[in-house]
């Protein structure tokens, strides 16, 4: 992580002649990483119901980023360390009931839910201070949550009016509601960790930290949608 040079400088760049690392060392490398996780999965059932078919789909999806910067303390100089995770939950389902699609007035009905849960929290702060005015030690950490919630009730019918031609009509009543959340908390005083290897963690703080602002807001959205389409068949092959 460090290496002898005959011009010590700070990280990023930094050089300060009135306030020099020890002889010999300078930062060599940003030690970032990033994980991706991703897992989910979908079940199916079909029912026949006399002519009629129901269906009922569940799916479930996970996500989640890990991604961090320099935040291993054996590095000399870990200023500027970062970390971040992006947990993404999604649940949805769909339920339809169809009559025979061979049939001259043929109709299909359903209902559907969706839910996602979207965390995003991000973590920076200087673990220490080599000689003032480089850096000094300091945390903060902004995390934001947007929850997403719908339904829908949706139709559609078509009717063949000849061998050729047929008209589809059919609509979809929808509502969703988005509730969004933000905290940027800071370490206050003379900051300080009692395990800087979690450094990102509160409980590894050794100094107070405040909210310094929050605020969290709530919309809901309706809709309804529709369309008719005619479709004529020229040939067997064509429509």
């Amino acid at each position: 992580y460090v290496a002898p040079v005959g011009n010590p400088t700070y990280n990023q760049g930094y050089t300060d002649p009135a306030h020099p690392l020890p002889y010999g060392y300078v930062w060599a490398a940003d030690t970032g990483h990033e994980n991706i996780y991703n897992d989910g999965g979908l079940i199916r059932l079909n029912w026949d119901i006399g002519d009629l078919s129901l269906t009922a789909i569940t799916g479930y999806e996970q996500n989640k980023l890990v991604r961090w910067s320099n935040g291993n303390s054996t590095i000399p100089l870990a200023n500027s360390v970062s970390r971040q995770q992006t947990p993404d939950r999604q649940l949805s389902h769909e339920i339809r009931l169809a009559s025979p699609a061979s049939d001259r007035f043929n109709w299909i009905v359903g209902a559907y839910y969706f839910d996602e849960h979207n965390v995003s929290e991000s973590w920076s702060g200087n673990l220490r201070a080599y000689t003032a005015p480089a850096a000094r030690p300091s945390y903060s950490d902004t995390w934001t949550r947007t929850l997403t919630q719908s339904a829908a009730l949706f139709g559609s019918a078509t009717y063949a009016v000849t061998d050729k031609f047929k008209i589809t009509a059919g609509g979809r009543l929808s509502r969703e509601t988005k509730t969004y959340s933000q905290a940027f908390t800071t370490a206050t005083g003379a900051v300080t960790f009692s395990d800087p290897d979690d450094w990102w963690l509160e409980s590894s703080l050794s100094s107070p930290y405040v909210t310094n602002s929050a605020a969290s807001q709530k919309k809901t959205y309706n809709s309804f949608t529709y369309d008719i389409t005619p479709q004529y068949s020229f040939s067997d092959d064509i429509l």
